[in-house]
């Protein structure tokens, strides 16, 4: 903490000593990087590693979830590191219903009575996806944890196995130098990569348990890059379906070409109803909207710092180039393209043979169709404007259909108070010597429209280390060690920061 900060602390102490108000105890940075350092010799690398050689994969992609046992023992693996962590005025819960994933609760009491009345909520998850296991490099394994260097390799590591430490390890940083925090409530999922099915009917039965949060958490985004704080402050909505164009009853001799149109021909003609070829922009109005001022803000500061790194990080084949001119000049309009702009990608096929098939025409072409929406959008309504476009007056009087088969809405996080972004960006220089930075994420987490809807008064700290290369969902995943600790000990600065910022509203109320 500054010194101006440190002045300001003792005068506002004082204040509040002089109106029977509750003082505040603020952070002293280099204990908590100290105390997370030593937490992750003594413990949190070891249990992370336990965690990783854990088979618990999402309920979407393992059927034998419920017998298996995997879930289970993560569960126990987890909160049984929790209980020895030794935190003040803790209580834990499992809830584990039949046919449903567990989930974790864990509710901390603020360290004076006072600052109750403010409640943090932290989020994670500990179900992963699926392993991919001969996708990985001879050295590494999926469920085998590997230390290279300063990366932890194995999946679920950091998506987002890390939570639970992470937000344990926060408050224990606090309490161990006598810093205050106000009350924490800490939920880590069982199905989140499956699309949390069970998270709404759990927020449920808490609902009185956990309160009204002024801040929520959530720990399972990504970074930039390792070397400073980064926030998520949108991510793109999705609508995923099917798009199938049916000609004839059976496979014919392609001679008959020039009489009944290949069906393959007649999908590329719908497309180019919604998609245009050169630039992939969306031609459906619907699925656009207007950037706000300051997320353009946010991509041109996020370019200034990654620079060519926005798309030189594509694994993009020999020379192949960017969807847009890449120069140091317009990085940012490719971040706008990646995460406020709706995009259309083409993701499965069907009804088309290998090239050892034979010489015919096929009687339908099935494409499965990916359309990133921007934050903002409503995703029924374009669904309604997407099928309007694929379906009217099909080519050739031809059998056309497009089956929605998931939708998801985006997200926006509400502009942050001028206090958040302070404490915000004060952690960030604390620790990573940088200032944070505000980006958008181009890919959908469904959870976070579940978040905002559920407390939609709350202010939201979206962030994660899933940065450069880490691969979450891919082979080769890993969690950047370092990187971590230090995302860790931000948490700890901006919870200390929820109990001055109680100080100040009480102090202010008093004028």
């Amino acid at each position: 903490m500054s010194k101006l900060l440190q002045a300001k602390s003792l005068v506002d102490n004082l204040l509040c000593q002089l109106q029977g108000l509750p003082s505040v105890t603020t952070v002293d940075e280099s204990k908590v990087a100290d105390f997370i350092e030593k937490s992750w010799d003594d413990s949190v690398l070891q249990t992370l590693q336990d965690y990783i050689a854990i088979p618990n994969q999402s309920p979407e992609y393992d059927p034998q979830i419920h017998t298996n046992g995997y879930q289970e023992k993560a569960v126990t693996l987890l909160t049984e590191w929790v209980k020895k962590c030794n935190v003040k005025k803790l209580k834990m819960d499992v809830l584990h219903e039949k046919d449903r994933t567990p989930l974790i609760f864990v509710e901390v009491e603020a360290s004076k009575p006072e600052f109750n009345k403010y409640t943090v909520l932290m989020y994670g998850h500990f179900d992963k996806q699926p392993p991919l296991t001969d996708q990985w490099e001879k050295d590494l394994h999926p469920w085998k944890p590997v230390i290279k260097g300063d990366k932890l390799y194995g999946r679920g590591g950091a998506d987002d196995g890390y939570s639970i430490f992470g937000s344990i390890d926060c408050i224990r940083a606090l309490q161990e130098q006598g810093a205050d925090h106000p009350r924490c409530v800490i939920i880590i999922e069982g199905s989140e990569e499956s699309d949390s099915p069970d998270l709404d009917y759990y927020f449920e039965k808490l609902r009185n348990r956990i309160g009204k949060p002024q801040i929520v958490f959530c720990l399972d985004s990504g970074c930039g890059n390792y070397e400073q704080l980064w926030l998520t402050v949108s991510l793109r909505g999705l609508m995923a379906g099917v798009l199938k164009s049916h000609v004839l009853k059976e496979g014919i001799h392609s001679g008959s070409s020039g009489i009944a149109r290949d069906s393959f021909h007649i999908v590329r003609q719908l497309l180019d109803r919604i998609d245009e070829i050169k630039t992939g922009k969306i031609l459906v109005p619907e699925l656009h909207t207007k950037i706000p001022d300051s997320h353009v803000q946010y991509a041109k500061e996020v370019a200034n710092v990654l620079g060519d790194a926005v798309w030189k990080d594509i694994p993009f084949f020999e020379n192949c180039q960017p969807q847009l001119p890449a120069t140091l000049d317009n990085a940012h309009e490719l971040i706008l393209n990646q995460t406020w702009r709706p995009q259309l990608a083409i993701v499965g096929v069907e009804g088309i043979p290998d090239l050892k098939g034979g010489n015919v025409l096929r009687p339908f072409t099935t494409l499965k169709l990916s359309i990133r929406l921007p934050p903002a959008i409503n995703p029924e309504s374009s669904r309604e404007a997407i099928i309007k476009k694929l379906e009217a007056n099909p080519p050739y009087n031809s059998k056309v259909e497009f089956v929605v088969k998931d939708v998801a809405e985006g997200f926006v996080c509400p502009e942050f108070k001028p206090w958040l972004m302070d404490s915000i960006q004060q952690a960030s220089k604390a620790y990573f010597k940088k200032p944070a930075l505000c980006y958008g994420v181009g890919g959908t987490i469904p959870l976070m429209g579940q978040l905002k809807s559920q407390f939609p008064d709350a202010q939201f700290v979206v962030t994660g280390i899933l940065g450069p290369n880490s691969n979450a969902h891919g082979p080769n995943e890993f969690l950047h060690i370092p990187f971590t600790k230090r995302l860790i000990c931000c948490m700890a600065n901006i919870l200390n920061a929820c109990c001055v910022e109680y100080q100040n509203e009480a102090l202010e109320k008093l004028k």
